[in-house]
């Protein structure tokens, strides 16, 4: 169940989108799958239990799993979406901006390896270098 499905009985000149919603093994063995189609369509209204359609079904993915990630980018404005020119204008060339919080008030922000280097409450001798790191000093890396 919930395997993406696409179902035509006019030889894939219409589509309809469907997930499995029951795999019945008995079913199955007489070519009946109970499908849950996506969207509400006047043409999907008209169909009888006994029409017949070929049906491709996705092995390698289950659907269920991307659907609410799927439908929250169809919602999305595509003027303010974020990353859109990473994502969709593919403006990568100059590097990536940080991000807004790290450019307002965290200018000089920066990550605390203290942690790390500081064992025992004494300076780990096998770990020489900086205490802290300027996360926006790309040189400093």
């Amino acid at each position: 169940c919930g395997s993406l499905v696409c179902l035509s009985r006019d030889e894939f000149k219409t589509v309809y989108f469907a997930t499995v919603a029951n795999r019945d093994p008995s079913e199955l063995e007489q070519g009946w799958v109970e499908v849950r189609f996506e969207k509400d369509d006047a043409d999907i209204l008209d169909f009888s239990a006994m029409d017949t359609f070929i049906m491709v079904e996705t092995t390698s993915a289950f659907f269920e799993a991307y659907r609410h990630v799927l439908k929250a980018l169809q919602d999305l404005d595509e003027y303010t979406m974020p990353f859109i020119n990473y994502l969709v204008d593919c403006d990568c060339a100059n590097g990536v901006e940080p991000p807004a919080y790290l450019r307002r008030a965290l200018s000089d922000a920066a990550y605390d390896l203290g942690v790390i280097t500081n064992v025992g409450g004494s300076l780990n001798p096998q770990l020489s270098g900086p205490h802290s790191v300027p996360i926006l000093s790309d040189d400093q890396w």
